[in-house]
């Protein structure tokens, strides 16, 4: 049983360390604060744009969940850091 996954990846904030690192094949950048969420358990939303993996074949693609895919983890995309704007 896996445990301490949320649906959320954490934020960055500017001043902080990245916490992207090249994988151990060299071949990839990943972000070690975020991780895959397994179909299983956290059943993806249906007709929107997410990040798809199957873990066996290891390729990401970017498109929207079917149940009768071969996916065993999703990812909800990355989003632009927006300065905060203070409203009177």
């Amino acid at each position: 049983m896996m445990t301490g996954l949320t649906a959320e990846c954490d934020v960055y904030q500017e001043g902080e360390s990245m916490t992207i690192k090249i994988d151990d094949s060299r071949a990839a950048a990943v972000n070690t604060e975020c991780f895959w969420l397994p179909v299983k358990k956290f059943r993806p939303p249906r007709g929107v744009k997410l990040l798809l993996i199957n873990e066996a074949h290891g390729v990401a693609v970017l498109s929207d969940y079917t149940p009768q895919g071969e996916w065993t983890h999703w990812q909800g995309l990355p989003k632009f850091v927006r300065p905060s704007v203070k409203r009177p």
